[in-house]
């Protein structure tokens, strides 16, 4: 069955999505953004974690590439990196109703007890 083609109206035997998601996890992304200029600098090691409700079909792929091309601008803050993103996302991607993003920052270039910092954000289509 090809999902590409009109996902949402695929149905069989009475069986139908209710929700389609992407979810990626862990994804691993240098961005350029903090206070500090070291960060802007030499970037900063981050890990994301997505969740992508659609009302049809989207490809992971396409996805992933668009978040990895997105990632190589400057931000100040994560936040600002997290709501650029899921503006443009929602822009470029129809199908896309919610976004969830878990982004945390792995190198931290000043001295904190913590592994990682981060922040959860949840963006919805009005």
């Amino acid at each position: 069955m090809d999902f590409s083609k009109n996902f949402s109206s695929q149905v069989k035997n009475e069986v139908y999505v209710k929700k389609y998601s992407i979810v990626i996890k862990d994804l691993k992304l240098v961005l350029h953004c903090g206070d500090i200029q070291e960060e802007k600098i030499l970037g900063i090691e981050t890990l994301m974690d997505f969740e992508i409700e659609a009302i049809d079909f989207l490809d992971y792929m396409v996805i992933y590439k668009f978040i990895e091309d997105y990632s190589k601008h400057e931000f100040k803050y994560l936040e600002d990196f997290c709501f650029s993103l899921a503006k443009e996302m929602f822009k470029t991607f129809k199908q896309i109703i919610k976004i969830y993003i878990y982004i945390r920052k792995k190198s931290i270039p000043f001295n904190i007890y913590a592994q990682e910092i981060g922040v959860k954000l949840e963006f919805e289509k009005n």
